[in-house]
């Protein structure tokens, strides 16, 4: 009994240092790579709860080599976007003025049940109310009402949902065809150099967010 006390504090300990290494994400902002590996954790840590003649070590060693796979696939995905968009896929534009584009719904299977659904989550219950809805990565659909139908406070920036141009020093090319500008349209709107920029997003009015990277600020 001493022996499974001792084992369950050290998972548990093991696990918390795991899940913080990975960065604090509620279950509904997971990555498919996060998700994975997070279920894969739990899994370890179960087996080795259960099965006490097992060496403790081999579930410590497996967790961590997991961990830090999932660190190294962070950082890469960070460097390198299309290292990110093969590992976790890229946000679809679904609905676009009141009209569900049916070619993107098929692409993630989404049934019309199940946009209506994800749209219900949001408040929203008559889709001619969207001017533009985007499924992210995570499963999760972002919505942008039309101008009518925001918020007073909201009403003067409506219909302009902003997107990242600029992603740590790279022009994100979907971004930019997106918007219906050239890397160096793009590039001029910012007046400086992309690599020395960590964050650049733009809307369709034209409207700027810039933030230098670091080593300019």
């Amino acid at each position: 009994m001493i022996k499974l006390l001792i084992r369950t504090i050290i998972c548990y300990a093991a696990l918390i240092l795991g899940v913080r290494l990975m960065g604090k994400r509620q279950i509904g902002d997971l990555q498919p790579s996060e998700l994975v590996i997070t279920l894969l954790i739990s899994e370890l840590a179960a087996i080795s709860l259960q099965d006490i003649g097992q060496p403790l070590s081999i579930s410590l060693v497996t967790i961590f080599i997991l961990v830090f796979l999932e660190v190294m696939v962070s950082i890469l995905s960070t460097k390198f976007p299309l290292f990110k968009k093969i590992c976790s896929g890229k946000p679809i534009i679904l609905i676009k003025n009141g009209e569900i584009d049916q070619k993107a719904a098929r692409d993630v299977r989404l049934s019309p049940e199940d946009i209506m659904q994800l749209l219900h989550d949001r408040s929203v219950f008559d889709i001619k109310d969207v001017y533009r809805a985007v499924f992210e990565v995570n499963g999760t659909l972002s919505v942008e009402l039309n101008a009518e139908k925001m918020p007073l406070c909201a009403a003067s920036n409506s219909n302009s949902l902003p997107v990242v141009v600029i992603s740590n020093g790279r022009i994100v090319p979907s971004a930019a065809k997106y918007l219906g500008l050239s890397k160096k349209e793009i590039e001029n709107k910012s007046g400086v150099s992309p690599d020395k920029v960590f964050m650049m997003s733009l809307n369709e009015q034209g409207d700027m967010n810039l933030v230098l990277a670091e080593d300019m600020k």
